[in-house]
């Protein structure tokens, strides 16, 4: 008889990748560069000030390009637009909130955040977890099978797990998965994740 299994584990997310971007507009791109180079080095010594570890803290995206007036029917250079990202790996999120408002005081009007992405680094636990759900579930049907066949539940003869992964965050409150308490200012969720593993289970019968 072949069966399939399915696993589904929820897991409280351990890291948050937060894209801090700073975004300078000037005559020169010089000092369209000069401006972001300045706020976004404001911003890493932030991270760094917040025992935010050198590994992860990375310059993620650099761009710079000419501003356009088309009001007289063609194009004229006007002015040049830079903007550099600065991702950075957070793993105390009572701190997440703190970090944001002082990156708006210490990169000023030029703080852009575009990006927060929850992750499990570690999903091995939970990936475990799943494949046993997964199996357990595979063998239930199993032996309903069997017993309504009229025949017994053999050994397993073949395991295939066809697909496994983890979802985006379902927010259900969970603050810090290490107990903290997360600024008033920006209130941080990082709720769960679903981790879903999928077998198909071949058993012999008797």
């Amino acid at each position: 008889v072949t069966v399939h299994g399915i696993g589904i584990v929820k897991a409280v997310p351990d890291v948050l990748d937060i894209v801090f971007a700073a975004e300078g507009n000037a005559s020169t791109a010089k000092a369209a560069l000069d401006q972001v180079g300045s706020a976004s080095d404001a911003i890493v010594r932030l991270a760094k000030s917040n025992k935010v570890d050198k590994k992860d803290i990375q310059t993620s995206q650099v761009n710079l390009a000419p501003s356009y007036d088309w009001s007289s029917g063609t194009s004229k250079i006007v002015g040049y637009t830079a903007s550099v990202a600065i991702t950075a790996k957070l793993r105390k999120f009572s701190k997440v909130g703190g970090i944001i408002e002082q990156a708006s005081t210490v990169a000023g009007n030029a703080l852009r955040l575009s990006n927060l992405s929850w992750t499990v680094e570690d999903s091995g636990t939970a990936l475990d977890a799943a494949r046993t759900a997964a199996m357990d579930d595979a063998r239930n049907r199993a032996e309903v099978l069997a017993k309504a066949g009229g025949v017994g539940l053999g050994k397993v003869i073949s395991i295939n797990e066809s697909s496994q992964n983890v979802a985006p965050p379902v927010y259900e409150g969970v603050s810090d998965s290490k107990g903290g308490t997360p600024s008033p200012v920006i209130p941080v969720e990082a709720g769960t994740q679903t981790v879903t593993v999928n077998v198909d289970v071949i058993y012999a019968l008797n």
